[in-house]
């Protein structure tokens, strides 16, 4: 009921570094429903219960069962259909664009180029990120 209220309220789930702290508790709780659901804790029928109870859940309860290399890659093929979309391999995501898409592969883009500065990206993401 939280997470509706928090949803319809803010159109948006739930964030960790919110200054509300009912806001954190609850990005915190669907943390720990994924974690729950890779550790086996937390099955298809719990799933599908939680779905019923709370619809708006959908596209959070389709990437439950990501797992952080799938994710890596993923924001790879949106990236890469980003820069296809531009028309030259060497555009750059705007942080500061109306496009929300476009904000968060520039974040996403950022932070990885920053681990490949770092030397903190593994070889297979760095070929990945390529």
């Amino acid at each position: 009921k939280l997470v509706v209220d928090h949803l319809q309220l803010c159109n948006r789930m739930p964030r960790k570094n919110s200054t509300s702290s009912e806001e954190r508790s609850l990005a915190m709780w669907l943390t720990n429903q994924r974690a729950a659901r890779r550790d086996g804790r937390f099955s298809d029928a719990e799933v599908s219960t939680l779905l019923h109870l709370v619809p708006e859940l959908s596209d959070w309860a389709k990437k439950l069962d990501t797992t952080p290399n799938d994710a890596w890659r993923c924001r790879c093929q949106e990236l890469s259909r980003w820069l296809d979309h531009q028309g030259k391999r060497t555009a750059v995501p705007d942080k500061r664009s109306p496009d929300r898409a476009e904000r968060s592969l520039a974040g996403w883009r950022k932070n990885a180029m920053l681990a490949v500065s770092r030397g903190k990206l593994s070889e297979e993401r760095l070929e990945q990120l390529r």
